[in-house]
């Protein structure tokens, strides 16, 4: 099979392509791989398909992985499915984003999580929110953050929270920002914080107050400070208290 041409290999059935072993799929050249119809790529069963090589998977049309089922796509290794081109990654299904194990998702580069629609994002599981990593995150366009909900905001790990750009952020609705763990709230950024308006600021759940680092007190404005509720304020520690500066202690 392998010393076939493209175009006599484009010639087998799709039966004949499903029957091929494993082996021969991960030899198949660049150039076979890109000759197959969409019928034949389909016809692959999950095993071939988790046998395709990163050198060979960037030849498919993209086209033809618009026919890709679930288990197709969980089927292949990270570093494959990595090597995909961004008209690829648009070319594949919402469901099937969905099927992406964690590691997969993980994989995939910030040029490929940009090339991804809401819709994508809005079926991500919480676990596959949880693995995206800051280079990712940055990644996302503001339609896509806008996109996410509360509890994959929740989901969201540290690093990336600190990531969000201060436009990304200003996407979240209050109740997104509500749902921000006192973790996350910690790795809030000096920046993001300054980008809050005071009606945002004034939503801070005491426990997220009190979660505060020292450099992001620092970063508040009179105004911000002055729109904390009640409770917030009481919930400053002694080290968030001890952070502000005279002008805005007596502000």
């Amino acid at each position: 099979v392998n010393a076939m041409a493209p175009d006599r290999l484009a010639l087998l059935s799709t039966r004949q392509m499903a029957a091929l072993n494993t082996s021969a799929v991960a030899n198949l050249t660049p150039e076979q791989i890109g000759g197959l119809s969409s019928g034949q790529f389909a016809a692959l069963t999950t095993q071939q398909i988790a046998a395709l090589r990163p050198e060979q998977i960037e030849w498919l049309a993209p086209e033809a992985l618009t026919l890709l089922r679930s288990s197709h796509l969980a089927a292949l290794h990270p570093d494959t499915l990595a090597a995909m081109t961004v008209e690829q990654i648009s070319a594949l299904t919402t469901g099937s984003m969905a099927a992406l194990s964690t590691l997969q998702l993980a994989a995939l580069t910030p040029a490929q999580i940009a090339a991804l629609e809401s819709a994508d994002i809005g079926v991500l599981s919480l676990a596959q929110i949880a693995v995206l990593n800051p280079l990712q995150i940055g990644a996302l366009s503001l339609e896509n953050t806008a996109a996410l909900n509360s509890r994959q905001v929740m989901a969201l790990n540290t690093g990336a929270v600190a990531a969000l750009s201060v436009a990304q952020l200003q996407t979240f609705s209050i109740a997104d920002l509500a749902a921000l763990t006192t973790g996350q709230v910690a790795a809030v950024t000096a920046e993001q914080i300054s980008a809050l308006d005071n009606l945002t600021i004034a939503q801070l759940m005491p426990a997220q107050v009190g979660a505060l680092s020292t450099e992001v007190m620092v970063a508040l404005s009179l105004d911000q400070l002055s729109a904390l509720s009640s409770s917030g304020l009481a919930a400053l520690t002694s080290a968030q208290m001890a952070a502000l500066s005279t002008e805005q202690l007596a502000g």
